[in-house]
């Protein structure tokens, strides 16, 4: 479990993700070498929701505040 404030994270690779937070979730493949917010954006959540099909490997998130 990672645990985020609103801003953009890179971090390991994962498939299934959930959100269990108040903020609404961006999951994105990050092209490497770029930083977030450059690449693939695979899918978005709102607060509460989890899906186990990204299609493709989250490397980043953007957590968007209310």
């Amino acid at each position: 479990m990672l645990s985020e404030t609103p801003g953009c994270d890179i971090f390991t690779g994962a498939r299934s993700v959930s959100n269990q937070t108040s903020y609404r979730i961006e999951f994105w493949h990050i092209t490497p070498g770029t930083g977030c917010g450059v690449g693939t954006k695979l899918v978005t959540l709102k607060p509460g929701h989890y899906s186990d099909n990204t299609h493709g490997t989250v490397t980043g998130i953007e957590v968007y505040g209310n």
